[in-house]
């Protein structure tokens, strides 16, 4: 199930590798039983080394003809050591609200969230959340 999707590192690697970077649909049941995707996840293992940081990692990847790429990062995007840039926020905040609120409503929140330091009060930001 796509709430399975979202505790499986084997999905969310798979999905990356297809779709590229992270976004909610990779969760959807589509998505989750898409046969590519099922097939990459089949071959996904991983290992915990609690020799590093819990907050990275590396990851081998090895190609049909043998050859590897590897990558290590040491802070995951989005976390305070690697922050997202507002372009990123802006795009993910979107991403995921625009389907629930609609574009318009979205880039209203959007607006309002990012002026909450001028802000009276908060009631009308969260009346905002509501569809």
């Amino acid at each position: 199930t796509g709430l399975e999707a979202k505790f499986s590192f084997q999905h969310c690697a798979a999905a990356a590798l297809v779709d590229g970077a992270g976004h909610d649909a990779q969760f959807d049941l589509d998505r989750v039983l898409d046969p590519t995707i099922a097939e990459l996840r089949s071959k996904v293992a991983f290992e915990i080394d609690p020799a590093i940081p819990e907050h990275e990692a590396y990851v081998t990847i090895e190609l049909k003809d043998g050859r590897t790429v590897s990558t290590h990062v040491a802070h995951a995007s989005g976390s305070p050591e690697n922050p997202l840039t507002d372009e990123q926020l802006t795009e993910k905040f979107h991403a995921l609200v625009e389907p629930v609120l609609g574009a318009e409503r979205a880039q209203t929140l959007f607006d309002a969230a990012w002026s909450l330091d001028e802000a009276p009060d908060v009631t009308d930001l969260l009346g905002l959340t509501r569809p």
